[in-house]
């Protein structure tokens, strides 16, 4: 199911209608209205994390959709802890992961510059690759690994 910006649009223009007819129709309309926010939330808890497992295990995110951003960032945060773990990024003895800088930025108060390198944590490489900041830099690991593909 493709979550387009107008019908989250259209789904709004209802629920603003709807709480004010509550309120107007009284107190019984307004618990009504609060369990029927309750059950929406619940269904769109349920859709999203669907759309999370469809987008982690590989199936195609749909276009123009309003999460297809999210989506890509967690699919490539899976990509980058998936690499992490399994040697594939060059990293130093205290556990960071050394990065190629991408943008002119400033990251824990220290300023780079497109090109420079640097080392960040797990976490940082996650956030900052997601906003296409950082690139991590391969291990010999990983040539090995792409050779015997």
């Amino acid at each position: 199911m493709r979550l387009d910006r107008a019908m989250v649009n259209e789904y709004f223009r209802e629920l603003h209608n709807y709480i004010l007819e509550s309120r107007k129709a009284g107190k019984y309309a307004e618990m009504y209205l609060a369990k029927y926010i309750s059950k929406i939330l619940n269904d769109a808890k349920l859709l999203v994390k669907l759309r999370l497992v469809k987008s982690i295990t590989g199936f195609d995110i749909e276009k123009n959709s309003i999460d297809e951003e999210i989506l890509k960032s967690i699919k490539e945060a899976v990509e980058n802890i998936s690499k992490y773990l399994a040697g594939i990024y060059l990293v130093t003895p205290d556990g960071r992961i050394v990065v190629r800088i991408e943008k002119d930025t400033i990251i824990n108060g220290i300023r780079y510059k497109k090109g420079d390198l640097t080392v960040i944590d797990l976490k940082s490489l996650v956030f900052y690759s997601a906003l296409n900041i950082v690139k991590p830099i391969e291990s010999l690991i990983a040539g090995i690994f792409s050779e015997l593909k």
